[in-house]
């Protein structure tokens, strides 16, 4: 049979299986005249047999069985199991449960515990009380230890589709527990103290690395973020390193997306314009043929080769006439005038001039800086600004053939032009591997574009 018992929040289910032992022994030569000698009655004689866990998991369930083999003489008149959870002996007086014997006294039966606690010892007896007293049985010990939970493993990636007011988070984690749960957390500082947080959809588990990421929306333009995953396992918690990202500021007519960096009193774009439209729609003429290019005084751009895959590296290569169109290119942004590439050529001037520039894209040539001391590589872009050497579509000096035009210095010369005309010509600001410098070129040569924002 089976009693349900609740013990200070201890539930017990007891099964009892109950054996019967007893025997009639009848004999034809049983001597009626000699007195039959009656045992004594001793206390009942009962075992306690195993303990075992049936659910190692929350919540811990533990089956403890017996056995009673004698009554001791008397009948029983109480009968189960006592325990406790500390140090003490358990016994009787304290926690129990009691089993029914009004029908079978002997045999074997059995009692499960559940909701036990990993980290503590429990103590078992098997008991069983006659009228001269208490038996128990041996004690046995329960002890399921804390479980070692394992720290994920949480990197961050870098930051996708950058827009002027989203991005995407990515970052890298290996779980090695089940059920964990991942969340994102980011914020416009570093080591902030407040995160927004994104939880990711979904559990983890395994030792395989899991690519995740996130949307973030209503972000500011041209503002630097910081982003972390965090991973959260029973009972540990990982948090990742930061990894920033920044927004862009502005988007041309195409959608090309651009970065500011301010420097001194300037804030200038980043990277080479490759915009194809002036701000209003219009389009800019993509001229190849060299006699329309060099006769023509409206604004025109090409790419170097005339293959648009330079675009995304070194950007479009204008005439002058594009720069100084009041059509403009960017809204709230423009060419830059002589005076104001000045100012940037003078801050970097000489054994300087590695900071403007983004040192990957150059054809670098250390020769020409032998008798300078050499330039440590944390000042190559130091400024931010970035220059890339877009080359430029040009006819050499005293040419008059329009097929003299021909596309050079790409990853030697960053041709950028400013909008100060100059008697038959206009300023730039020419930056290569060596110099950097402010001459004069024909407004129908096609240089590089990068323009500053209006003040």
């Amino acid at each position: 049979m089976k009693a349900t018992i609740d013990l200070n929040g201890l539930r017990a289910y007891v099964a009892f299986v109950v054996v019967i032992f007893g025997s009639m022994f009848l004999s034809c030569c049983e001597d009626p005249l000699i007195p039959e000698e009656i045992p004594p009655i001793v206390t009942p004689t009962i075992i306690t047999n195993t303990v075992s866990a049936i659910s190692s998991a929350s919540p811990v369930i533990v089956e403890v069985s017996a056995f009673i083999k004698d009554n001791g003489g008397a009948p029983l008149v109480e009968a189960g199991i006592c325990w406790s959870s500390n140090s003490s002996s358990p016994n009787i007086g304290g926690e129990k449960v009691i089993f029914d014997i009004t029908k079978n006294e002997l045999g074997a039966f059995s009692a499960q515990f559940s909701d036990l606690e990993l980290g503590i010892v429990y103590r078992f007896k098997a008991y069983a009380v006659n009228k001269i007293g208490v038996a128990y049985g041996e004690e046995k010990i329960f002890y399921l230890s804390p479980r070692i939970y394992k720290y994920a493993e949480a990197w961050p990636g870098e930051a996708e589709n950058i827009t002027l007011t989203s991005a995407t988070l990515v970052a890298f984690v290996v779980p090695r527990e089940d059920e964990t749960e991942l969340v994102f957390e980011f914020a416009p500082a570093k080591n902030s103290v407040v995160f927004s947080q994104i939880p990711v959809t979904g559990k983890f588990s395994g030792y395989d690395t899991v690519r995740v990421s996130v949307e973030v929306n209503k972000l500011n333009p041209a503002e630097q973020y910081y982003f972390r995953l965090k991973a959260i396992n029973p009972g540990r918690e990982t948090v990742s390193v930061e990894k920033s990202f920044e927004t862009y500021v502005v988007a041309d007519y195409d959608g090309n997306l651009y970065k500011q960096v301010k420097i001194g009193n300037q804030i200038w774009l980043t990277s080479n314009l490759k915009t194809t439209h002036y701000a209003n729609g219009d389009p800019i003429p993509n001229v190849k043929d060299k006699k329309a290019w060099s006769e023509t005084k409206e604004g025109a751009y090409v790419w170097y080769n005339n293959d648009e895959s330079y675009a995304e590296d070194y950007g479009a290569l204008y005439n002058f006439y594009v720069g100084v169109d009041e059509r403009e290119l960017i809204p709230g942004w423009h060419v830059p005038t002589f005076e104001e590439c000045d100012e940037l050529y003078s801050m970097y001037r000489g054994y300087y001039m590695p900071a403007l520039i983004e040192k990957s894209f150059w054809t670098w040539q250390p020769e020409l800086w032998e008798n300078v001391p050499p330039h440590p590589e944390s000042l190559f872009n130091s400024s931010g600004f970035s220059a890339r050497p877009g080359g430029a579509f040009s006819i050499p000096n005293q040419a008059e053939n329009h097929d003299d035009y021909f596309f050079t210095e790409l990853g030697n010369w960053a041709c950028f032009w400013s909008s100060s005309k100059f008697g038959p010509g206009a300023e730039y600001l020419g930056i290569s591997n060596r110099i950097a410098k402010l001459p004069i070129t024909g407004l129908n040569n096609g240089l590089s574009v990068r323009v500053i924002k209006n003040y």
